[in-house]
């Protein structure tokens, strides 16, 4: 039986009609479409990490052909043999993006046909989750145009398409603990009620920090302000700009030597081939923070800057756009990193600047609210430790050495590391995404689908719902 909430409970048709299900909802996802355009922008770079000899084969020649995506890390197993320990491959999924949802399927039909991958994980599911009894309802073109329709719409993801419409021997299996899935879908429910009125609160107050920062900066701060929202824009290309911070750090004797894969992009080593997408978008944003704190130079200064940070990343807490890294640097700092610390120092130097900040707001409300928000990220990383010990769990009982596991952005990084930890290796593969694609509302589908879970007794399954479709 498939216990999954977004792919067997969630997949009810819900007087969802066929002509709905053609017409996505659409919704604003800039921010996850530039995350996954930069990696895109590094593909004819990124290579490979040399793995030790006598290694597992199937990770160090690993390749995707390059419509579908590309290996953007490889990390080997810490403390263990990499000839003899496990590969997972994850794939991050783009949620509610048609184009990716497609690749993702090419791939996991290409790693079916190329490394014999017999086993899939995925996440928002617990146990069999396998549509494979679909392959004998209704022909094959059939099956193909409504797992198509099904997926334009959002309704299914790419695991569950190509599990319908192919003939692979594999198995689909949900990594999930279902109940700790709840907590962090409740925790998100509580952080979207709140994400209105504090996000117009954070927008006010990072107005206030502009304010301040066009008469306190200095025009090298400026400077270094300004490039990096031309970036953030995409009117900067990723190698131009790597380029220009490397420029900034000889004019202010910052050491590039703990940015390696930001020495290679720059050529500056001759080993660029060898260059790690994921660390090289860690090192971007540790090379912009040191700069920034390199090129200030008055207390004032030195003190905006330091604010305008922890706000800053403050400010994606609402929308769930943090890394883990992001979440990493809230940890390091959660004690100094509050409102009620924050506010007087902005009301001081905006005084001082002769520009109007006159907050009323609460700084413990502030601080009470984003905590809340946080919430949401503490449970995705009991989550993830849940799938860490299943992914071990079933690759054991099935006797698999290697497997793929789907999941999100947010999710891709910690699990990678943890498995890491615990001895398998892991290669990161991303699909194509679209750009031009109508994004769907993935959470109002999620909201939707999950409020007539809850209030159904036997609520229908995946297969029971294609399976209208398929039969008429």
């Amino acid at each position: 039986m498939c216990h999954s909430i977004p792919f067997c409970l969630f997949h009810i048709r819900l007087r969802v009609t066929k002509q709905q299900i053609m017409q996505p909802i659409f919704q604003d996802i800039r921010a996850r479409r530039v995350a996954l355009t930069v990696l895109f922008l590094l593909g004819a770079a990124v290579k490979l990490q040399a793995i030790e000899p006598g290694s597992a084969t199937a990770l160090a020649t690993l390749k995707l052909p390059a419509e579908l995506g590309h290996v953007s890390q490889v990390l080997p197993a810490d403390g263990a043999s990499t000839q003899t320990s496990k590969i997972v491959l994850i794939i991050q999924d783009a949620h509610g993006n048609y184009t990716a949802q497609k690749s993702m399927a090419g791939i996991l039909d290409y790693l079916a046909e190329h490394y014999s991958l017999k086993l899939i994980f995925m996440e928002g599911a617990e146990g069999n989750a396998s549509l494979e009894h679909l392959r004998h309802t209704g022909p094959l073109s059939v099956r193909k145009q409504t797992a198509e329709n099904y997926l334009k719409a959002g309704l299914i993801s790419g695991e569950e398409y190509i599990d319908t419409i192919s003939d692979h021997d594999w198995v689909v299996w949900g990594a999930e603990d279902l109940k700790l899935y709840e907590k962090n879908y409740s925790a998100m429910l509580q952080a979207e009620t709140l994400k209105p009125q504090l996000e117009s609160k954070l927008n006010t107050i990072q107005q206030a920090i502009t304010q301040i920062k066009n008469k306190l900066y200095s025009l090298q701060l400026k400077e270094l302000e300004s490039r990096k929202q031309a970036y953030s824009s995409g009117e900067f290309k990723l190698s131009g700009y790597l380029k220009y911070l490397a420029d900034q750090s000889f004019q202010v004797d910052l050491s590039l030597e703990t940015y390696p894969n930001i020495r290679r992009m720059v050529g500056l080593t001759s080993s660029v081939r060898e260059i790690q997408a994921l660390n090289l978008l860690k090192e971007l944003k540790a090379l912009e923070r040191a700069l920034m704190e390199k090129t200030a130079q008055t207390p004032e200064e030195k003190s905006l800057v330091a604010l305008q940070e922890g706000i800053s990343l403050y400010a994606k807490a609402p929308s769930r756009e943090w890394t883990s890294e992001d979440y990493a640097a809230y940890q390091e700092h959660r004690d100094t990193w509050r409102f009620s610390l924050w506010i007087p120092q902005l009301k001081e130097l905006a005084s001082i600047n002769g520009i109007a900040f006159n907050r009323q707001d609460n700084p413990a409300a502030l601080d009470q609210s984003l905590a809340e928000i946080i919430r949401f990220y503490d449970a995705t990383l009991e989550r993830d430790a849940a799938i860490l010990r299943n992914v071990q769990e079933k690759m054991a009982s099935e006797g698999r050495t290697i497997s793929a596991l789907v999941v999100g952005g947010f999710h891709s990084e910690n699990i990678a590391q943890l498995l890491v930890q615990n001895g398998l290796n892991v290669a990161i593969l991303t699909p194509v995404v679209g750009q031009d694609d109508p994004p769907i509302n993935y959470l109002e589908i999620m909201k939707y689908k999950y409020r007539d879970y809850q209030h159904k007794h036997s609520p229908r399954r995946t297969d029971e719902i294609l399976e209208e479709d398929l039969l008429e």
